[in-house]
């Protein structure tokens, strides 16, 4: 027996074993003698997780899927603290949590794969327990949206021993709705595991990476872009990078001597050589009203002078120098020279 009483002549001392939910309520006492009778009543609450809230789940299906649902009926004698909504792909059996801190009774799922049939799992929980759940029906998720393309491979700014910073483009289609933001991935050269470098998403199109840059070790980089639907496919892979401190750019890029067909450049040698002797520079052009910068020479140049030939007669022209050291690191482009034209003159000797 789950209850039983006993009675002393100061007390009526009821047990009630195994109590559930169901047990609650008011119960009437009577004690009667041979005088008379009197009564008196107790009204019991047990303390037990809720009740399942109550269904049917509401759905909606416009750019997301909404969901809507009842409170339980019985908050098992203490307030419901929280909802637990899991989901679940209907051609698999394993359930996935979408969040444990749901307030209200409404959610706005997002990220969800279009044209793919979800079902959803809700559960009420208080301090005394988590309830049983109510699921919804099957729905198809039509969004009028999709993940975006993938940005542009990474293309590294600035390095040094202990950081690395690259920067992309955004992808030429945001797929339906605006990009929120990128996660950016990246590993040794010799390692096959990749591993997210941002804990937050990044918001703009660069970022530096450091804490985790081992001098010394190369590293590539690949990047995602994020919408409202999901994460795009990963980007094509960066150019590896050395983790060195960077040699600084030459100084003082000048023009020398000009002719029709061809111009003279002298530098002065870095000031800093990023550690590593200097072996050697590549000289850029750029012609015209052009924004595109080309490599002009075509073996390793050692001296800190260099005349760029084929060059067109009365055509504008800007000149820059990138240094190289026997490290492998490259530095950034100097400060650029002209522009320039191209145009026969006496007033300079070849050299």
């Amino acid at each position: 027996m789950r209850f039983n009483s006993e009675v002393t002549p100061e007390h009526l001392i009821i047990s009630l074993r195994e109590s559930t939910a169901t047990d609650s309520g008011r119960y009437d006492i009577c004690a009667s003698n041979t005088s008379g009778a009197c009564r008196s009543f107790v009204t019991i609450v047990v303390l037990d997780r809720p009740s399942a809230p109550v269904g049917p789940i509401g759905m909606s299906e416009v750019d997301s899927v909404s969901l809507a649902w009842l409170p339980p009926r019985y908050d098992g004698g203490s307030p419901v603290t929280n909802y637990i909504v899991t989901k679940r792909e209907t051609t698999n059996a394993d359930w996935t949590q979408v969040s444990s801190v749901v307030a209200k009774c409404t959610m706005k799922v997002m990220k969800l794969i279009t044209g793919r049939d979800y079902q959803f799992r809700i559960r009420a929980e208080n301090r005394y327990g988590i309830s049983e759940s109510i699921d919804s029906a099957a729905v198809r998720v039509d969004l009028n949206y999709t993940v975006p393309e993938s940005p542009s491979p990474p293309i590294v700014t600035s390095v040094t021993r202990e950081s690395v910073t690259v920067a992309w483009t955004e992808p030429n289609w945001n797929g339906g709705r605006p990009v929120v933001g990128y996660h950016l991935q990246m590993k040794d050269k010799n390692s096959i595991l990749w591993q997210t470098v941002n804990k937050t998403v990044i918001r703009a199109t660069h970022f530096k990476v450091t804490n985790v840059i081992v001098a010394g070790l190369i590293y590539e980089f690949k990047v995602v872009a994020e919408n409202a639907a999901g994460c795009s496919p990963l980007s094509k892979i960066s150019d590896a990078v050395l983790a060195i401190d960077a040699c600084e750019p030459p100084t003082n890029v000048r023009i020398t001597h000009i002719r029709k067909s061809s111009i003279r450049l002298e530098w002065l040698k870095p000031t800093y050589d990023g550690g590593s002797k200097v072996t050697g520079y590549l000289v850029e052009k750029k012609e015209g009203e052009s924004d595109r910068w080309t490599q002009a020479n075509l073996t390793n140049v050692s001296d800190t002078h260099y005349t760029v030939t084929e060059l067109k007669e009365c055509v504008l022209y800007e000149f820059r120098v990138v240094a190289k050291n026997a490290a492998g690191s490259v530095s950034n482009p100097s400060v650029a020279a002209g522009p320039v034209m191209c145009v026969d003159t006496d007033a300079y000797e070849e050299d």
